[in-house]
């Protein structure tokens, strides 16, 4: 059952096509506080549930799947982008966000 949680997870996310963070802060593109916070879900192909992200400063962020259980992974910054990284017993998988120019919404690449 853990690892259709976890599946159910990675696929939440990985159909996820857009966050916004305006709901966030002000946060502007050279913010040592980006990406900080919780983003929500903006745009779904998928048709979805309402979806959420929180990056917090120690290198975490936290999802939640559909029976409210929160899974807490980590991520990194590097060239402005946003990289997810999940464990697997088979391996990691990444998942990359890539920001807008004013950082205020991100998009999976």
């Amino acid at each position: 059952m853990r690892k259709l949680s976890r599946t159910v997870q990675i696929i939440s996310l990985s159909t996820t096509l857009a966050f916004s963070g305006s709901a966030c802060s002000t946060d502007t593109a050279g913010d040592a506080n980006w990406p900080l916070g919780t983003w929500v879900k903006t745009v779904d192909e998928d048709n979805g549930p309402p979806d959420s992200i929180t990056f917090r400063a120690d290198g975490t962020f936290a999802t939640y799947d559909n029976q409210c259980k929160e899974h807490t992974n980590t991520y990194f910054v590097e060239k402005d982008m946003v990289f997810l990284v999940i464990p697997l017993a088979k391996g990691p998988i990444a998942l990359v966000l890539q920001p807008t120019a004013d950082k205020k919404s991100m998009s999976f690449t």
